[in-house]
């Protein structure tokens, strides 16, 4: 067994988190500040933290009385609040614990529980700016062990559980929570994270100058760097447009979709679905609940309507008698009362996902669909004032403008895109294509029209008639 002292526990700190950075695009007199941080050992603290105030890391008798890999971990997390405060974002001029230049992010706060505007001892935190310091220094901790082939957490290596978290407590409360902050940040950089053994540091530092983008540009003299995940986003856009590359910059396919992420993790400030079902019978409840990864409740209530709300890109398969119906609020709701709406068949096997930008996407049944846009396993269809129906069998795509127009655009490029007006319906198969006619009259010469027949009426019934009791329920 080897026995170091605090003075060579607080060296290889330093020199790891150095031998780190060095390939992070940092000017040496960012990488000399690191030599000049003082720690205090044992300190009379609840857990370790770093005090901007006075620049010094306390570190608990509790950690120092733990194993060396969670020792190791806290100290990373609070060297990131270190590299946050002297080279990213530096607080000055503290008054009783307050700092009158810099961000305030004291406080308690828990990786998946969403910050409150205050911390109940003394002046108000800003949620937003409490959870993108956390969550900031929590991806710096994660980049640093990425370096030694290390998982720093396993609940922030994935998005699954930020996304769980957001099903549960709504996409309204992302920007507040330090996790879903950190998943975003780790699923952005992956690629390039992974791209050698440079990668995390190169991540770090495309990090860094991002988040010192406006400063750094000398907008105004109140320019601060990214306080929030919005923010770093904003700035983020505006570096990768007018910043010059350097060797941390990402290379071809190492970042990931900005706007795209952001839509995911609820950045983006829509508003998320919600899909509303009733099981009228025990079998059909329980099969809901095997089926459904991500649920926000757990044995559905027989006869009653439940509100799910939906995990992104992930499939739902709602068995033939439960008959959801998908909401999309808009942005300002309930002051536009425009709400995309899609209904499904009871009496089919209804298998579905809903993408970032809000987007049905139906691998297998029936919808009836009031202003939404909708993706098939080969269809792009967007509309115009519409109410229309969907079908999706094995083989065939089927699409009956009920009002208004669509447009449908073969998602492969092998045929060119249609718009079906009000009383037109439209067949696509890949290796025919669109098929074009009046509602109700496919020509002979083609398939059976008997399913058509059936979607224009059973179908028809049954969903409006379901659209009837729900609205009646709610």
């Amino acid at each position: 067994m080897t026995i170091y002292t605090n003075d060579q526990v607080e060296k290889w700190v330093k020199d790891e988190y150095i031998d780190f950075l060095k390939d992070a695009c940092l000017s040496k007199e960012d990488l000399d500040k690191i030599r000049n941080a003082t720690f205090i050992f044992g300190a009379d603290v609840p857990s370790s933290r770093y005090d901007a105030d006075d620049n010094v890391f306390k570190i608990s008798s509790g950690d120092m009385g733990s194993d060396w890999d969670s020792l190791s971990r806290a100290l990373m997390h609070e060297f990131g609040h270190f590299i946050s405060d002297m080279i990213i974002d530096p607080t000055t001029t503290f008054v009783s614990g307050y700092p009158l230049f810099g961000k305030y992010v004291g406080g308690k706060h828990n990786n998946w529980v969403p910050n409150e505007k205050t911390d109940n001892w003394g002046p108000d935190i800003d949620a937003d700016q409490l959870a993108f310091e956390e969550g900031m220094v929590d991806f710096l901790a994660a980049q640093y062990f990425a370096s030694k082939g290390i998982v720093y957490q396993d609940d922030l290596n994935t998005p699954d559980k930020a996304l769980e978290v957001l099903s549960q407590l709504g996409r309204d409360k992302s920007t507040r929570i330090e996790g879903v902050v950190t998943s975003f940040l780790n699923e952005y950089y992956k690629n390039q994270s992974e791209s050698g053994p440079k990668g995390p540091a190169q991540a770090v530092g495309d990090f860094m100058r991002a988040a010192t983008y406006d400063p750094r540009h000398g907008y105004t003299w109140l320019s601060t760097p990214a306080r929030t995940i919005n923010e770093f986003i904003d700035a983020k856009k505006k570096s990768d447009q007018n910043d010059p590359k350097n060797e941390c910059s990402p290379g071809e396919g190492q970042a990931g979709d900005l706007s795209g992420l952001a839509g995911k993790y609820g950045f983006d400030g829509k508003n998320q679905p919600i899909i509303k079902f009733r099981p009228n019978s025990e079998s059909q409840a329980n099969t809901i609940a095997t089926t459904i990864d991500g649920m926000t409740f757990a044995n559905p209530e027989i006869d009653s309507i439940q509100n799910l709300i939906p995990i992104y890109d992930t499939n739902y398969e709602f068995p033939p008698g439960t008959a959801p119906i998908i909401e999309i609020y808009p942005n300002n709701y309930p002051s536009d009362s425009d709400v995309e709406r899609i209904a499904f068949d009871p009496e089919t096997l209804n298998i579905f996902s809903v993408d970032p930008a809000n987007v049905l996407n139906l691998q297998q049944g029936n919808a009836f669909v009031e202003n939404s846009n909708v993706n098939t396993p080969n269809l792009n269809i967007s509309h115009v004032e519409t109410e229309y129906l969907v079908k999706v069998i094995e083989g065939e795509e089927l699409v009956e403008t009920i009002s208004g127009q669509i447009n449908l655009a073969d998602k492969s490029g092998s045929h060119e895109s249609v718009t079906i007006p009000e009383g037109r319906s439209v067949v696509f198969s890949t290796d025919e294509g669109f098929e074009i006619f009046e509602t109700g009259n496919r020509p002979s010469s083609s398939k059976s029209i008997s399913w058509i027949f059936g979607l224009l009426t059973v179908f028809t019934i049954a969903i409006l008639t379901a659209l009837k009791v729900f609205r009646a329920k709610l």
